[in-house]
């Protein structure tokens, strides 16, 4: 395991030097190697049961995006990646029940996503967000109820816990994005009634 995670550290380095310190390559091409190593890292996870390259490779993957940034982040790239990084996080956790890669990704996403929102939005962005704040609160759903769900186990206090977390941090942002809005705050009561029916 730490002869694998010594591995993908000295990978992720390399493609951060050679962007960043040498300018060998551009932003594209290191962003895209380095999705490249979170992948085979993933795999490598799953394939050696090994929560410690789990742990690495979720630092790493969330990592990406700061290492390779530009003066002019493109924030639809951002939250794409985030869904796909997400989304293998979801699959790795059909197989594995690795709790603090579920909390530690749940941080991080939304972390980004307020980043954004505090410094980036304007009401012209507001279906970018709500669809967004949408996607990641159905993969984080998912990823709760992905391992009992796969082994049919019961989900104990921690896991309903995360599941009601999330579900509040969602209808926070759609409450202030529905509130901001003259045409969507009479509508608003739609978001917590949704709530209330997937979670039934």
């Amino acid at each position: 395991q730490f002869l694998t995670g010594g591995g993908i550290g000295l990978l992720y380095l390399s493609f951060y030097a050679a962007f960043n310190f040498y300018e060998l390559i551009g932003p594209s091409l290191a962003f895209g190697a380095m999705v490249v190593v979170t992948i085979i890292a993933s795999l490598l996870a799953v394939r050696y049961d090994a929560m410690f390259i789990g742990v690495l490779t979720l630092a790493g993957g969330f990592l990406t995006p700061a290492l390779v940034s530009t003066p002019e982040p493109n924030y639809f790239i951002l939250f794409a990646y985030l869904t796909l990084l997400n989304g293998g996080l979801l699959a790795m956790n059909y197989e594995k029940n690795w709790r603090i890669l579920n909390i530690g990704s749940f941080i991080v996403t939304w972390g980004w996503f307020f980043l954004w929102y505090i410094s980036e939005y304007t009401s012209q962005d507001i279906l970018f967000a709500q669809s967004f704040s949408a996607i990641f609160w159905l993969i984080f759903v998912a990823s709760g109820f992905a391992f009992y769900y796969t082994h049919k186990r019961s989900l104990d206090n921690l896991d309903l816990g995360f599941l009601t977390l999330n579900g509040l941090v969602f209808f926070a942002v759609s409450y202030d994005l529905f509130e901001s809005n003259e045409s969507l705050s009479e509508v608003i009561g739609l978001v917590p009634a949704l709530l209330a029916l997937v979670y039934t």
